[in-house]
């Protein structure tokens, strides 16, 4: 019985506190004071309500955070293998100006003539040689 008559003292208060509080004008500084106290709307009574909401929220936090890594990991790996194919044409355009140097009239007799193996350039071309029936 009086359990019953405190929850009914409560209830008035709060009533009462409400019904006060309907004329208040807002107060900013009892706002900021409440939200640095911890007393604004996350109470536990909140949690136990929203609880679903609260995991949910915190699973796409976690999961923003998950593929925020991911990407910047991707970009990373992107960036590194532009690098590489910027490099592999490099040596590619290299590996071609050697061949093109090594493959040159001149510098083919230079090579036979340091070798002394008696190859020569013709000076006439080759003749075509033709069957007769």
């Amino acid at each position: 019985m009086a359990r019953k008559k405190e929850q009914k003292a409560q209830a008035t208060a709060k009533a009462a506190t409400a019904a006060s509080q309907i004329g208040h004008k807002f107060n900013w500084g009892e706002l900021v004071r409440d939200i640095l106290h911890g007393r604004l709307f996350l109470s536990l009574d909140f949690f136990t309500r929203n609880w679903l909401y609260v995991a949910l929220f915190t699973f796409l936090l976690l999961a923003l955070q998950a593929v925020k890594y991911d990407t910047q990991n991707q970009m990373t790996k992107l960036k590194q293998a532009k690098v590489d194919l910027n490099n592999a044409k490099t040596d590619l355009v290299d590996a071609s100006a050697r061949y093109n140097s090594s493959i040159r009239e001149s510098q083919m007799v230079k090579l036979m003539d340091s070798l002394h193996i008696g190859l020569a350039a013709p000076d006439q071309p080759p003749y075509r040689l033709y069957e007769n029936n």
